[in-house]
């Protein structure tokens, strides 16, 4: 037998109410759990699923027990007992353990177990009879079903109890019958009357000891049963029903255990999933995103306020394919009327395997509407879920804000979105792309203010509106250029004034200097005039010269 180790001692006790069920095949390996199992024994559903069901045994257990369990199941009979499993971390948890095969189609497929926390005095039996078990009196112990005896009981001495009931109503037939034809024979053979009284005697207290064995262990078993099933229908699902005898009323108790065992498991899961069904009914409710839910037949079973409220506004420019919302009727109505607009066939849409996207025009709405098939365990198709976005706003407010973006673009901040007809994120992005465009816009009409009179010469305009981020560095840019400018404009007329007092001297000068210029052309005038007359009376003394010299060259001839 298989030991998990290690333990620690330490016992977790189930949850009041708590149900750990669990499914296994033929051979005991593990096919599906509860998570109410998986969450006590610690291991993930992972690690038990395809694993031997043994994977929790507690190594305390006696062998004896399971052989029994295993002795009873394959039998095609119910069992119940206390068991003690071992946790993944070696903690342990006592349970009280029901374990039916489950038959499909007439045979046995697998074993269900469904287990729910015992009461101390269960606990402490057990813990009684694993001691029994652990010492020399175990061979005394005998398993029935889950139910142990120490010792042979009267019951197992007398040989009538184990017969069946067709056995015993045979039995008592054939009794009578043969008590009577000893009567008539022995009447007509002459036996003396005391035989024939006692004879008689003996037949009424046969007859008696008959109808109080079949009443006693017959009529009251089936008033039992009756009980039970009463009690069953109550919705009482956690009394223990006795199936440990294995004649025609015993097998009436063992199906009336299997029955409770699995009708037990699967009221409380139908409760469980209507639980839950509510918290995501209240979910879908309270949910912004619209949502249908629709049967296989594209039968609409749940559509959520929020759906209803879309439709409805699309329904102002409808006439019949939303005919059941204006009554508020969607429920019980074809949600392929609805998904017309997308294109998809009935045939299609039952038919999905994964969801898909398709756009839907419904009046004046536009909807983007996720289609997802629900599928069972094998694939089947078993329902619809459609999830409704309103994109009309959305839509609406792409081209408003393409249309603004577009004016920005070429110059024109004048433009704004609307924001009355939207609300919550729409709302916010169109009103700070409003403050964008404002704050541009003032930002530019600040920097015009300025750069206008400065084109014309206007020097003593300044940016004093309050700027930031990118816009307050282009004040700040733009005023000291401003001043930068109207400093190199001052310096320029500084210079200009001293260029003008500069060129006032110099035309003083020049007049002066022409002045001069003009007595000095006035002296050259008479100085030319003496030069002429010296350069004449010298020309005409050379001219007397060289008569003189000719004259003495003559004397000189002559002499």
């Amino acid at each position: 037998m298989r030991k998990n180790l290690p333990v620690t001692g330490t016992e977790i006790e189930l949850e009041a109410g708590a149900t750990l069920v669990s499914y296994t095949d033929t051979a005991g390996r593990i096919l599906r759990v509860n998570r109410a199992f998986v969450q006590v024994s610690g291991f993930s559903e992972a690690e038990l699923v395809g694993q031997s069901h043994n994977i929790v045994r507690h190594p305390d257990m006696p062998q004896a027990l399971f052989a029994d369990l295993w002795k009873t199941l394959l039998a095609g009979r119910p069992w119940s007992g206390v068991i003690k499993n071992r946790c993944k971390n070696g903690d342990h948890y006592w349970v009280a353990a029901n374990v039916t095969p489950v038959h499909e189609h007439g045979r046995v497929v697998g074993f269900m177990s469904v287990r729910r926390k015992p009461s101390p005095k269960a606990v402490q039996a057990a813990e009684r009879l694993h001691a029994v078990l652990a010492g020399p009196r175990a061979a005394s112990v005998r398993f029935e079903a889950g139910t142990a005896s120490i010792g042979r009981r009267l019951r197992d001495l007398n040989p009538l109890w184990r017969l069946s009931l067709r056995q015993r109503l045979v039995l008592a037939a054939t009794g009578v019958a043969v008590l009577g034809l000893a009567l008539v024979f022995m009447g007509s053979a002459g036996v003396p009357p005391t035989w024939l009284y006692a004879l008689v005697g003996f037949s009424g207290a046969f007859a008696l000891y008959s109808a109080w064995w079949l009443s006693h262990d017959v009529v009251d078993r089936l008033e039992q049963a009756v009980l039970q099933f009463q009690r069953i229908s109550g919705g009482d699902f956690e009394d223990d029903i006795p199936a440990t005898r294995d004649d025609e009323v015993g097998r009436v108790f063992q199906g009336l255990k299997s029955m409770q065992i699995r009708l037990g498991y699967e009221v409380q899961e139908q409760i469980l999933a209507g639980r839950t069904g509510a918290r995501i009914r209240q979910a879908l409710d309270a949910t912004r995103a619209g949502c249908i839910v629709a049967n296989e037949d594209l039968v609409v079973a749940l559509a959520n306020p929020a759906a209803m409220a879309m439709l409805e506004r699309a329904h102002e420019g409808t006439a019949d394919a939303l005919q059941q919302v204006r009554d508020a009727q969607l429920a019980g109505s074809d949600l392929h009327a609805l998904l017309q607009g997308t294109g998809l066939h009935r045939e299609e849409i039952m038919r999905l395997r994964e969801s898909t996207l398709r756009r839907l025009c419904l009046g004046g709405c536009t909807f983007d509407v996720t289609i997802a098939p629900v599928l069972d365990g094998d694939g089947t198709q078993i329902g619809v879920v459609t999830e409704w976005e309103d994109r009309t706003v959305e839509l609406r407010m792409e081209d408003e804000v393409a249309a603004v973006l577009k004016a920005a673009a070429a110059g024109d901040f004048g433009n704004r979105i609307r924001t009355d007809d939207k609300d919550g994120f729409l709302r916010l992005l169109a009103e700070r792309i409003d403050e964008l465009l404002d704050s541009v816009r003032q930002s530019l009409d600040a920097m015009q203010s300025v750069l206008g009179p400065l084109a014309e010469g206007d020097l003593t305009r300044r940016i004093d509106a309050e700027l930031h981020g990118i816009f307050g560095e282009m004040k700040e840019s733009t005023n000291r250029t401003v001043d930068r400018l109207s400093g190199i404009v001052a310096t320029i007329q500084q210079g200009t004034r001293a260029i003008d007092s500069a060129a006032g001297e110099i035309a003083s000068g020049n007049n002066d200097l022409s002045r001069r210029t003009e007595q000095q052309a006035a002296s050259l005038e008479e100085t030319a005039s003496s030069m002429e007359e010296l350069t004449s009376t010298v020309r005409q003394n050379a001219d007397n010269a060289r008569q003189a010299n000719q004259l003495a060259i003559g004397a000189a001839d002559v002499a």
